[in-house]
């Protein structure tokens, strides 16, 4: 498991398909524990009545490298994992691909109406 010091590259989301690929199915899981680790400790739902918006900005260190709505869903999939309700009511926006070598980071902001 990464520790906080871990320094992962940005994952998208991934599913297993007919021939699963079983090092990215880890390399995304690893993501997801990841952004849990690093998520603040305060507890949302998104439902009907309230939904989330989950907006985020990619700064990766070069140009190869996922789909920016990807890292997006893979972040929110990994902040809704284990919410009653999942990720069902939450939107939001991931801005274009921006680059920074020296310090590849994912900015993620929720807001909770």
């Amino acid at each position: 498991m990464p520790g906080p010091t871990t320094v992962l590259k940005l994952v998208g989301y991934y599913t297993n398909g007919k021939s699963p690929n079983f090092d990215r199915a880890r390399e995304y899981s690893d993501w997801k524990v990841h952004v849990q680790q690093h998520a603040p400790a305060q507890t949302f739902s998104a439902t009907r009545a309230h939904p989330v918006r989950v907006d985020v900005w990619c700064f990766f260190p070069n140009g190869a490298h996922a789909d920016p709505e990807n890292v997006r869903k893979g972040v929110v999939d990994a902040l809704f994992e284990h919410r009653a309700g999942g990720d069902k009511y939450v939107y939001g926006y991931h801005h274009f691909p921006q680059y920074d070598p020296k310090h590849p980071c994912v900015v993620v902001e929720v807001t909770a109406s």
